[in-house]
C-alpha cells in the first residue's frame, strides 16, 4: 500500500460534481472522519457493500491502492441531522442524540421545526413528531 496521501483534494466536491451530493453524503455517513484504505478493485470488497458499487467504482478509479482521509463534511451535518430525524419518528430524543452526536435539546429543537413547517404545508407533508 502506498503511503497516506498527503496533498489536499477536495475527495467530496470531486464526487458531488461526478455522482451527485447525494452519494458524497453517503460516503460520509459511511466513513466520514476515517482512514480509509481504498482497495485496487471495487467488486466483491467491503466498500462496495457498504457504499455501493458506483460510489466505490469511483473510488477505486481515483484512489485506488492508496489510504484516504475522508472529511467529515460538516457542510452537510444539518441535513444529514434533520433528515435522520424525519427517519426516525419512533427514537427518543436521546436515542437520536446519541446516534447523531448532538444533545437532546438539538433533536427537540429540529423537531419542533419539523412540526411548524408541518403545520404550514399541510399534514400529509411530513410523519408526525413525538
Amino acid at each position: 500500500m502506498r503511503a497516506i496521501v498527503s496533498e489536499k483534494f477536495n475527495l467530496l466536491e470531486e464526487i458531488e460534481n461526478a455522482l451527485g451530493v447525494d452519494v458524497a453524503k453517503r460516503l460520509i455517513s459511511v466513513y466520514g472522519g476515517m482512514l480509509i484504505s481504498v482497495p485496487r478493485k471495487a467488486e466483491g470488497s467491503t466498500m462496495e457493500d457498504d457504499l455501493g458499487p458506483t460510489l466505490a467504482q469511483f473510488l477505486v478509479e481515483l484512489r485506488g491502492g492508496e489510504s484516504v482521509e475522508v472529511p467529515v463534511g460538516l457542510k452537510y451535518r444539518p441535513a444529514v441531522n434533520r433528515n435522520t430525524v424525519i427517519a426516525h419518528p419512533e427514537l427518543s430524543a436521546n436515542e437520536l442524540a446519541r446516534k447523531l452526536g448532538i444533545t437532546h435539546t438539538r433533536v427537540r429543537q429540529i423537531r419542533r421545526e419539523l412540526r411548524l413547517q408541518k403545520a404550514e404545508a399541510g399534514p400529509e407533508a411530513l410523519p408526525d413528531y413525538p
